[in-house]
């Protein structure tokens, strides 16, 4: 796991900040492979579960740090949750900056060891993601156009009331595998406060 999070993380850097032609393996600099790109995504070619890879490295580090007293160990820790912090950054999703902060905090607050570290952890990590924000090219503009897209947060409201209201019409027999594109234009109603983004999304 410590592996798997350095691998991620460094990738992430180098897909976004380059040199491209470092990162392994190269479909994922393919814009025509999977999808998010220009974001921190991975091999997987997609932002969350990249960034979902990247904290379980990361917290694997954190174990290590624990448990081992090597000091070339508990530096390659410190070097992993670097990068992976810095690759959640990168891949510009929401669901993983937020994630990621509340699973560390409840994580040091699960161990009592730990717990006296959370306010000077807090205060390092946002620090740090100021500090990188600036410091990174076009980054601040990035991060802060993705952080007030509503877009995305339409076409999750608007899928899942439609996903409701087909369970609701065939809470047995479904509709299905994979047919939620298809099946589920007539579902889509319009929201009061926000636009119908959405339709023919999904599988």
């Amino acid at each position: 796991l410590l592996a798997l999070g350095a691998y991620l993380g460094l990738t992430a850097l180098l897909e976004t900040t380059g040199p491209s032609s470092l990162v392994v393996p190269s479909y994922i600099t393919d814009p025509w492979v999977g999808i998010h790109f220009g974001r921190a995504r991975g091999p997987f070619v997609e932002a969350v579960a990249d960034g979902m890879g990247m904290f379980i490295g990361a917290t694997a580090a954190a174990v290590g740090l624990s448990q081992r007293r090597e000091w070339r160990v508990r530096l390659a820790c410190w070097a992993v949750i670097g990068v992976c912090g810095a690759g959640m950054l990168l891949t510009l999703t929401r669901s993983i900056w937020l994630s990621g902060a509340v699973g560390a905090v409840l994580g040091m607050l699960a161990m009592p060891g730990l717990r006296r570290w959370v306010a000077p952890a807090v205060a390092v990590g946002a620090v740090l993601v100021v500090a990188a924000l600036f410091a990174a090219p076009g980054l601040h503009q990035r991060v802060e156009s993705r952080s007030q897209d509503d877009a995305s947060v339409w076409v999750r409201q608007n899928t899942n009331r439609a996903a409701l209201a087909m369970i609701e019409q065939r809470p047995v027999t479904g509709f299905g595998w994979q047919r939620f594109r298809t099946e589920s234009p007539p579902y889509f109603t319009q929201a009061p406060r926000y636009p119908m983004n959405g339709v023919g999304e999904g599988t």
